[in-house]
């Protein structure tokens, strides 16, 4: 077999809005992995965020969160890297975002902290269960073990905010937006594409009998690194430009496209 290894997206490319994966990929990804082939998420999630998908694909083995800023293993709930965001960055991302009036938040462990309680925050957490606090003295504390910073970018505003962020830590953190309005911040040089290579190494998997799947910038690096990366058609134009191949979209089963493709020829 040609390709040993998928490294798929879970928002907008697995799974819309909603919680549950559609039957068609499921089955798909089930029969690629009854052919041996190892499947794993490769998210912006943090792994209590992501556990509700990758355990309805049956994934025992590491998974790829927080945006390529950690891997761990579903076997034993064990972290296999890490890549933290320096603490001094972080107080100094949380007060730019204040400047430029937009809600962020950091991660310790699967919990979220934000400045002031909001509604943004409050309904983030509520869909991926997870735990919430507000703590107003975010800013000014010493913070370690924050593996993302995420901010919200109102509607049609993203593109600036975007460039904001990238020419404030340009060659300091890694920016990339995920769904519509996210902004992700990470530590600099850790991104999905280069967490994918480092878990293919450990697994004795070749970077050309990768896949991986994906459909915005934070994805960029891991489409980039496959083997075969593949962007669903309702993917951002610039995920569309590098990648090798263009799927149907994501509501459309694109995962079940790509897996009877490239595995089975189909």
């Amino acid at each position: 077999m040609q390709y040993k290894a998928i490294f798929l997206d879970i928002d907008d490319t697995l799974i819309g809005d909603t919680k549950v994966v559609s039957p068609g990929n499921l089955a798909a990804i089930e029969r690629a992995q009854r052919a041996g082939v190892f499947i794993t998420v490769a998210t912006g999630r943090g792994y209590r965020g992501s556990s509700a998908i990758w355990r309805q694909l049956h994934i025992r083995g590491p998974v790829i969160v927080y945006g390529g800023a950690c891997i761990r293993d579903t076997r034993d709930d064990s972290v296999v890297f890490s890549a933290d965001i320096d603490p001094g960055l972080i107080g100094e991302a949380l007060v730019f975002s204040d400047k430029l009036g937009l809600v962020s938040q950091i991660y310790q462990g699967d919990a979220v902290i934000t400045r002031v309680d909001n509604d943004i925050s409050r309904n983030y957490v509520k869909f991926l269960n997870l735990p919430y606090e507000a703590d107003a003295d975010i800013n000014h504390k010493t913070w370690h073990n924050v593996p993302k910073i995420l901010a919200f970018a109102p509607p049609g505003k993203i593109d600036g905010i975007l460039k904001a962020y990238e020419k404030e830590f340009c060659g300091r953190l890694s920016v990339a937006t995920s769904k519509p309005g996210f902004i992700e911040l990470n530590r600099f040089g850790a991104d999905k594409g280069s967490a994918m290579l480092r878990l293919a190494k450990l697994l004795g998997i070749r970077r050309k009998e990768i896949i991986a799947v994906g459909d915005n910038t934070l994805d960029l690096q891991m489409i980039k690194s496959a083997g075969v990366g593949v962007c669903v058609g309702n993917g951002q134009q610039v995920i569309k430009d590098i990648a090798d191949d263009i799927a149907p979209d994501c509501d459309a089963d694109g995962v079940k496209w790509v897996i009877a493709k490239y595995i089975f020829g189909e």
